[in-house]
């Protein structure tokens, strides 16, 4: 088991308050300075292996493996 170790992963960027724009229905985070932060890195998309109506294409967002 060992040897399939690999590093941790980057920690997620920190944010101080979260904003949310009605007109574009997206959530903003932004650190102390009021920058927006990047919070789409570390996001994982990987097939999930069978779709709603079983041709297997449907993608699957997950995170948990970051």
């Amino acid at each position: 088991g060992l040897g399939r170790m690999t590093q941790l992963p980057p920690a997620a960027p920190e944010y101080d308050t979260i904003t949310f724009d009605p007109g574009t229905q997206l959530t903003h985070f932004h650190d102390t300075h009021g920058a927006i932060v990047d919070m789409t890195k570390g996001t994982v998309t990987m097939s999930s292996g069978g779709g709603g109506d079983g041709d297997g294409t449907s993608s699957v967002a997950d995170d948990s493996n970051d």
